[in-house]
Formats: structure tokens, sequence, C-alpha cells
């Protein structure tokens, strides 16, 4: 940010000089306009415009005089503020030229000339336009954009005092006419000026049909990944909806249109990171839909019980009933879309049950609802639900039904989705093979489709598979990328992900210093928009990068947030990986260094001293075998750092099988970087 003060007296000559095509100015004239501009550049120019367009200034061959009658500028009466400048200068054009400029306002800042003489009030002056903008645009109220065919107001203000100077009435019926006559030139193709329709008939007061080209306008940019702009129209468009009458007779329909107007709102949230308020909306839509969320973990537990044995009615026994509705199908699709992000949230706050339940249940109310887009996503999705979970023969089932299901109805989307979750499920199992091909279709397909986020948390992953083989300089040039994404998006949570990830994969590159910088920044990030797991990552990696600091305090600190965090729950997301190690790793370094009588790591120690180190460092080790077992990807490092804690046991032949036993893993899953820190960890041993 650069911040601007206002001109200096030579600033604002210089100004005046270039907008009079003047060479030399009277100083007089300097003055007055510095004096009462305050040296604000844009009513510098205003008040320059308008002392030439009354007659008080003449330049001639480059020269500005003031004209031989004036005095005293000061004496003179002109307005107090920028916008009584403009209405000045508007005030002084013919009152042709005054309604052309007020009815162009209406159209918008920019506005081409045939609209412009389509909606024009006065027939006879249609003809007069182009003079009259011509003459408009010389008096520096207006700008020619020839390859346009058509204007654009010199300023916002310039825009704005035009525009507020017609009566309201005159207004609406602009608009009115304005969204009717792009309706009528663009029939054909109407998607480009969803928003611009939606703008003037909201404007025109026309309620209804304001509403549906918001939707239309939300729809649109929610798909092409514009997120803020679809948060703006869903939120009007809640606002152009009026309240359902119960029991009347349009109650269902606008009860249905309110629910999925505050679901998109959700993916609107979600879209730019913010996990917590696409929650709320999501559970104001189920509501609405009159399928709430349970509130408690034993409401929870009993819906997952639910969901299964329904899971098994229609699997089993074959009794899946479709809903004979039409209203009823589309009641049941919006839940469904709206309960499955409540699962995808509930897996980034780390609630396995609560998310397997939320994701049976989605896929119950998809399947109730019929073949249609999205059913193929839900399956997949309680795929890898059930893979994370343990029960990885029940996931591969249901990856064939939602690959049977996405090829049916032949949705480019559904497809690319269920080939992004086979590879999330399977990038924690260390089978790269299949993770790059599964992940390179579903990037594939999101490219044709355009969806702009799910492409964006798919390259997360592919990242993620360079790092975990050790390819820490590709990981780290991806993970830039999807930072300089993610920041075009306005997207807080991706922003976190990249960096916290670039520091990662440079810490390994010796890159400490941008490290420390990046790990800061995501901490803060985190601090506004909590996301548990992204958290254990970044205060593990702090935790390390302290110690390699020889900051002691530090590092204990951000080891026991990270372990804060892992404490009292089963590991779920892959990516956690080096938060649950990097505590590991530093809690078993410090008791190393306390049993060696070091002294810094001892005063940093207090008040527990070595043996809490211990205490913790064996929890810290015990909690990474957990992630191991669950991801197969951390069992190198967990085989590493169980043997230390067996080195600082006192026994180095428990050690040294189980460096062995890791070393062996290490090779079989394709993790040379892990190859290396074991052979290193033997070699010391041998020693």
């Amino acid at each position: 940010r650069i911040p601007l003060g206002p001109l200096i007296a030579g600033e604002t000559r210089e100004l005046l000089a270039r907008c009079l095509g003047a060479r030399t100015l009277p100083d007089p004239l300097v003055e007055f306009v510095h004096r009462r501009a305050e040296g604000h550049p844009f009513f510098s120019e205003e008040l320059a415009y308008a002392l030439r367009d009354s007659g008080v200034l003449t330049v001639e061959d480059g020269v500005c005089a003031l004209a031989p009658e004036v005095r005293d500028l000061g004496s003179l009466r002109f307005p107090d503020t920028v916008q009584g400048v403009i209405i000045s200068r508007i005030d002084r054009l013919a009152p042709g030229q005054q309604l052309a400029l007020k009815v162009a306002s209406v159209i918008g800042r920019r506005f081409p000339v045939h609209v412009l003489a389509a909606v024009h009030p006065v027939a006879a002056d249609r003809e007069l336009l182009g003079d009259y903008l011509q003459r408009i645009a010389r008096l520096d109220l207006l700008l020619a954009e020839p390859e346009e065919l058509g204007y654009l107001f010199k300023h916002a203000i310039t825009h704005e005092v035009s525009y507020n100077l017609m009566l309201f009435s005159q207004r609406r019926q602009l608009h009115r006419a304005v969204a009717e006559c792009y309706e009528r030139e663009h029939a054909a193709e109407l998607s480009p000026y969803f928003a611009l329709l939606a703008h003037h008939w909201a404007l025109a007061e026309e309620g209804p049909r304001a509403l549906d080209y918001l939707e239309k306008a939300g729809a649109q940019a929610l798909g092409s990944g514009a997120y803020r702009e679809a948060h703006g129209y869903f939120v009007r468009a809640l606002d152009q909806l009026p309240e359902a009458v119960p029991g009347g007779a349009d109650d269902a329909a606008t009860r249905l249109r309110r629910a999925r107007l505050e679901r998109q709102l959700g993916e609107a949230l979600w879209g730019v990171g913010d996990l917590g308020a696409c929650g709320d909306h999501m559970a104001r839509s189920l509501v609405l839909l009159e399928r709430p969320v349970p509130r408690s973990s034993a409401g929870w537990r009993w819906s997952l019980l639910g969901g299964a044995l329904r899971q098994l009615w229609h699997r089993v026994l074959g009794r899946l009933v479709v809903a004979r509705r039409e209203q009823t199908r589309h009641e049941l699709r919006e839940a469904a879309h709206a309960t499955g992000r409540v699962a995808e949230r509930l897996y980034f706050e780390r609630q396995p049950i609560s998310m397997l339940a939320a994701t049976l249940r989605a896929l119950n109310l998809a399947e109730r609802a019929g073949p249609a887009p999205r059913l193929a996503r839900h399956a997949a999705l309680a795929g890898t639900m059930l893979h994370i979970g343990g029960w990885p023969r029940l996931a591969r089932g249901l990856f064939r039904r939602a690959t049977a299901m996405a090829e049916a109805i032949d949705d480019l989307g559904d497809r690319a989705y269920v080939h992004f979750a086979r590879g999330l499920a399977l990038i924690g199992t260390g089978a790269w093979d299949e993770v790059d091909r599964e992940l390179g279709e579903a990037m594939a397909l999101y490219g044709r489709v355009g969806d702009q986020q799910e492409l964006q948390i798919t390259r997360t992953l592919v990242a993620l598979s360079a790092y975990f083989r050790g390819r820490f300089e590709d990981a780290h040039e991806q993970f830039a990328e999807l930072g300089e994404r993610a920041r075009a998006m306005a997207n807080l949570q991706h922003e976190a992900w990249s960096l916290y990830a670039m520091a990662e994969a440079g810490m390994p590159l010796g890159r400490h210093a941008a490290a420390r910088e990046q790990l800061e920044r995501a901490e803060q990030l985190l601090r506004e928009h909590p996301d548990h797991p992204s958290e254990i990552i970044t205060y593990g990696l702090l935790a390390v990068l302290h110690l390699g600091e020889s900051r002691y305090l530090s590092a204990r600190q951000a080891a026991q947030a990270a372990l804060t965090r892992i404490l009292g729950e089963q590991p779920s997301v892959f990516s956690t990986l080096e938060g649950y190690a990097g505590a590991a790793e530093v809690f078993v370094t410090l008791a190393e260094r306390a049993s060696a009588g070091d002294a810094a790591v001892l005063a940093a120690a207090r008040p527990g001293g070595p043996a809490e180190l211990h205490e913790r460092a064996r929890v810290a080790v015990r909690h990474l075998g957990l992630f191991a077992r669950r991801f197969p990807i951390g069992a190198p490092r967990a085989a590493l750092l169980e043997g230390r804690l067996h080195v600082l046991a006192g026994r180095p032949a428990e050690a040294r099988k189980r460096w062995q036993r890791g070393l062996a893993e290490a090779r079989r899953l394709g993790m040379p970087h892990e190859v290396r820190r074991l052979e290193a960890a033997l070699t010391t041993i041998s020693q």
C-alpha cells in the first residue's frame, strides 16, 4: 500500500497545466484551486474545468489567463464540494445534453450509444445524441471509447452525481427500459448479461425478475470461481425473496428456493475458505428442508447407525425407494448437497464419526432422490471416508458404484470428483502410480468443467504427492503457484495451505528464513480462520524450525501446541504427517539433550524438567504410530522416532530392528528422503 497525501502547490500547478493544456498559469488561479480543493486531485481538475466552462479562464497558444473582468477569484461563488462543482458544470449544458447525460448514467458508468438511443425518452433527440455526446466529451465529463462504440463517465463521482440528478420515478422507468433493451438484443444468449439484468430489474423494483437473474448470476460466478461475487449475488437474492407463508400455496416452493440460496451462499463461503460461515448456511438450508443435522455427538452416533442400516437396506435387500414427487426429489437433492458439504467440513474438523455419519446421510438422501448429477459424488465421498476410517474393502465397493453412476449420467464434474476422491483416499497409502493416474484424470476433467475450487484442491494433492516422494523443489514450485491462485481467488484457507506447504517443502532445501515468514503468516491466517489439521501442521513445522535455531523454549511451546491438537482424536487427515512428526521429533530431541545434560535445554524444560520431556516424547511418538497405522506414509518416520526412544531407554538392539523395518517400508513406499533418514540412523548406531 502506498498512502497518498494531498497535492502540494507545485503538484497542483502541474496538474492544472496538464488538464487545461497550458504551459503557463496565473499564480492566483493555482492559489485559488489549491486552497479550495485542499490538494484533492479530482476536485482540482473539476474546479479548473468549471472555471474554464464559465469563461473565467481563457487558454490560447498554451497560455492560461484570467478573463479581464475577473479581479478576485475568491469573490466568485463556487460550490465547496466536488459534487457541487460537477452539478454546476452539468447545469451549463444545453437541456438536450443534460438529459442525454442523465439517461446515460442509468445505463452505467460505461454505456453503449445504441442502448442510450434505444431508451432515450425524447424521440426527436435520438438522432442528435452523437453530437451531444461529443460536446460533453470535449468538456471532459465523458471519455469516448471508439472500439466499444460507447462512452465512459470520466470519474465515478461524475457518474454518481449525474444519476442522482434524476427523480426516483424517472430512474425506475429507465432501468426497466434498459433491462428490456438488453433482453431483446441478447435473447439468444443472455448469460453474459445476468448480473447486469439483475442490477437493472432490482432498481426498476421488479423483485421477481431481479431474483431470477441474481440466482443465475450467482450460479454463474460460483461455477467460474468468482466466489466473492457469487456471495454478493446470493445475499441480494435472499433479500429479494419473500418469506414463505406457512400453509400457503407456494410455501414448499419458497422454502426450497430459500434453502437452495442458503446452500449456494455456503458454497461461495467455502470457496473463500470461510468454513465456519459455510457451515452456518448449510445448517440453515437443512432446517428449511426439515432435515437438520444432529447437534450432539450422541445424535451423530445414532445418525451413523441409521445411515448404515439404510445403506444395508438399499444394498443387501435391494429396497431402495425413489421419491415420486418432483418437489420431494428436488428437496432431497438439495439436502444431500448441503449434508455432503457438512461432511467435508467435519473432515477438516477431524470428527471421524460425525464425518462418516454425514457422508452416509448425504448418500442416502441422494439415492432416494434418484439418478442425477452429484449422486456419484456422494458415493465417492462415502468411499473416501470409509477408506480413511479403515474399511478399504467397503470403500472399493462404493468407488465402483460411484464410477458406474458417473458414467451412466455422463457428468464431467461427477467423473472428476470420483477420480479426485480415489486419489485422496490412496495418497496416504503411498500407492503413487494409482494416485498419479487418479489425480491426473481429475485435473484434466476439472479443467474442462472450469471448476476452479476443485481444481485448486486437486493440485494441492498433486503437490503433496510430490513432497512425500522427496521431490521438494517440484513441490515447492507447485505450492507457490497454488498460493498465487489462492490470493487471486481471495481464498484465505488455501493461502494458509500454500504458506505452510511452501515452508514444509522449503525446509529440507535449507530455506529456513523464508519458511519462518511463511509459517508466521500461516499462523496469523489460521487464527482468523481456524482449520484444525492446518494448525497441527503449522505448529509441528514451527517446532522443528525453532529447534534447528536452538530456540528450545519456542520449540517446546510450538510442539506442545501441535500435540494438544493431536491428543484425544483419531488421525483422519493424511497431510498432517509433519505436524505429528514435528511434535514427536522435537520432544524426542529435547529429551535426548536433557538426558545429556544440555543446560539450555534443561532451562527450557522447566518446570516439569527432563521427566516431563520424556513423557511428552513417548506420547507424541505413540500418536505418530497411530497415524502410521491409518496412513502408511507415516510408518518410516514413526519407526525412526520409536527407534530413538529405544536408544534413549538403553535398548540399541531394539532400535536397530525398528529402523531396519522402517527402512524396508520407506523403500517399498518409494520415499527416498525417509530412506536417507533411516540409513543415517542405522549408521550412527553401528558406530
